[in-house]
């Protein structure tokens, strides 16, 4: 069993984060999770298929296609 702060060093994640996941109905991220008292514990059996680290930032967008010559038109271009 772990506690948030390890589960947060396991997925490079913070440990606000881990608490964030436990506090939503039903903790859909960790099912077998227990509180005692204050403190959660997680199964390592929980971790097993959750992503690893963060990506920061805005995702980059896709590069746009660029006409092709004979689409363009040019101006002043004589048809």
């Amino acid at each position: 069993m772990l506690t948030t702060a390890q589960v947060a060093e396991v997925l490079q994640v913070s440990v606000a984060s881990v608490q964030v996941w436990l506090s939503q109905d039903g903790h859909p991220r960790f099912p077998n999770a227990v509180k005692f008292g204050h403190v959660w514990q997680i199964p390592e059996s929980d971790l097993v298929d959750l992503p690893r680290g963060r990506k920061r930032g805005r995702p980059k967008k896709e590069a746009a296609k660029k006409p092709t010559a004979r689409l363009v038109k040019k101006k002043g271009a004589a048809k």
